[in-house]
């Protein structure tokens, strides 16, 4: 990856090599019936439009959906997997069909919100764990998460206009449990641990 390939004979299978997570991409000129590791098939037909996120080494399977054999080209590329911290990250475009993967790390076991910002709002979002488990589906999520590393995937239906995303999480960082710096700031005042502000 990056790779084309030509289609021929009933079926084929690829080996993908994944030496890191990545967002594979796999488009084809014609129609296929197309399965990714563990993953159902799935038929495009009128050519395949498919983005998923890969952890770990797979194969692609590629069938012909009608008698006789597979034609056109299949290609391969891939995007790493984009970090993101507390708060709405950096905005990013898609196509119909495409997706886009966000990954955070929790230093502690913490209840996390994460959702996706869509304009238009037509996004399927799905939180992650490491191996790529589903964990949870929707636009807007609050979990409970272990400490580890997870991933939010923003996906466009083929049929979907494209699209701004905008990835937001909440509860990476541990929330402060003292007071504001202002209050706090008075009380050492008070008790003449800080030095008093000049009068004007």
């Amino acid at each position: 990856v990056p790779a084309r390939v030509a289609l021929a004979g009933p079926a084929m299978a690829l080996s993908l090599p994944a030496a890191a997570p990545v967002l594979l991409h796999v488009r084809t000129t014609a129609p296929v019936i197309l399965t990714l590791g563990d993953a159902p098939p799935t038929l495009f037909p009128a050519g395949a439009v498919l983005s998923r996120y890969l952890a770990a080494p797979a194969v692609l399977r590629v069938d012909s959906p009608h008698d006789g054999p597979l034609s056109g080209t299949l290609e391969l590329t891939a995007d790493p997997v984009m970090p993101i911290a507390d708060g709405l990250g950096a905005p990013v475009a898609l196509a119909p069909g495409d997706a886009a993967v966000f990954a955070f790390q929790l230093a502690r076991a913490a209840e996390v919100g994460v959702g996706v910002r869509a304009d238009p709002d037509r996004a399927e979002v799905r939180l992650l764990d490491a191996g790529g488990a589903v964990l949870g589906e929707g636009a807007a999520m609050l979990r409970r998460l272990p400490a580890g590393r997870y991933l939010l995937e923003a996906r466009l239906p083929a049929n979907a206009p494209p699209a701004i995303i905008r990835p937001a999480v909440v509860g990476i960082a541990p929330r402060p449990s003292g007071p504001p710096p202002e209050v706090a700031r008075t009380y050492l005042e008070l008790v003449g641990l800080a030095p008093k502000d000049p009068a004007p």
